[in-house]
């Protein structure tokens, strides 16, 4: 941007917002040099998420082959998002453990008991 712009002047080519009217907002330029929020900068150069085909912006992972925001990659069973990001591939389709157990082994995924010394010894052990 070589031209002399006031400061309320300066607003996003794209949403129109004023750059400058909150303290620290990143901008970019565009490629004929206007002014870009970094919000709309990162729409129009970021890849769209496979579920819900906007674009990912910063917050996004990579998975399956795909881009996703963390809240679009789910459960194929139960459509629930992924304790702690881990799933499971079954035909080539995410699953969270449950539902992987439902579908591949066609029961339920037993619980662990809890071991203690005073239940082991209890049982006879």
């Amino acid at each position: 941007m070589d031209n002399y712009w006031h400061r309320d002047c300066i607003k996003c080519a794209k949403c129109h917002v004023k750059i400058f009217a909150f303290e620290g907002i990143e901008w970019r330029t565009t490629p004929d040099q206007r002014p870009i929020c970094i919000d709309c900068h990162l729409d129009d150069t970021t890849p769209p998420c496979a579920g819900c085909k906007k674009p990912v912006g910063a917050h996004a992972w990579k998975a399956l082959g795909d881009h996703w925001h963390h809240g679009c990659l789910t459960c194929t069973g139960c459509f629930k998002p992924f304790p702690e990001n881990k799933f499971y591939l079954h035909e080539d389709r995410p699953y969270d453990i449950d539902c992987y157990h439902i579908k591949v082994l066609g029961k339920k995924l037993e619980k662990q008991k809890e071991l203690t010394v005073a239940g082991w010894l209890r049982d006879g052990n």
